[in-house]
């Protein structure tokens, strides 16, 4: 028995369906789940398995020769939970080592990484996309929020300018200000 339930299997492509399943009604089926993934929910005991797929509600029974050969189907790579978290702006910073992926919640209410995208308040009311720099102390002790002047990041060797506005640039809404103030790392 090749597979067992609860085995993850990719369905085989439309191209080898197309080439290799010769009674219609059993191609138009298969091409409806060409390429998917699938659960394995039943296993038939024979020299020649039947297996039941979650995919088509054990409506269907399929063979080995219908699953793709390389494996039973991964989860997402590492690279490709690693690429969703960076896209969505998940509220966690994300790196990689040594094959293992380490996952950080970011910490808004405190301090963001050095160079997250923020949107900042200037004097004249606009807003205006800035990265973040980091704590800043003044001469007086005083620790103020800061982000690179004018919006470059830090790797370009700009000094940085305190703000009172900043708010992640995934927090903030254009249409509803007042509810992305709510997320302005600046504490009043």
């Amino acid at each position: 028995m090749k597979y067992k339930v609860g085995d993850k299997v990719q369905i085989k492509s439309e191209e080898w369906i197309y080439n290799n399943v010769g009674i219609p009604w059993v191609l138009a089926y298969l091409l409806e789940y060409a390429g998917k993934y699938a659960k394995i929910t039943h296993v038939s005991e024979s020299d020649d398995p039947k297996y039941r797929i979650d995919i088509d509600y054990g409506e269907f029974e399929w063979f080995n020769l219908l699953f793709e050969e390389n494996t039973i189907a991964e989860t997402p790579t590492l690279q490709d939970i690693s690429k969703t978290i960076r896209e969505q702006n998940l509220g966690v910073s994300v790196k990689e080592e040594d094959g293992k992926l380490i996952i950080e919640p970011l910490k808004v209410e405190h301090d963001l990484p050095v160079d997250t995208p923020v949107m900042v308040k200037m004097p004249n009311g606009e807003w205006k996309l800035a990265y973040y720099a980091g704590e800043l102390k003044t001469q007086s002790g005083e620790i103020l929020k800061s982000t690179w002047v004018r919006g470059y990041k830090s790797e370009q060797g700009f000094g940085s300018i305190g703000q009172t506005h900043i708010i992640p640039f995934d927090k903030f809404d254009p249409n509803n200000i007042n509810e992305s103030l709510k997320h302005n790392i600046v504490k009043p």
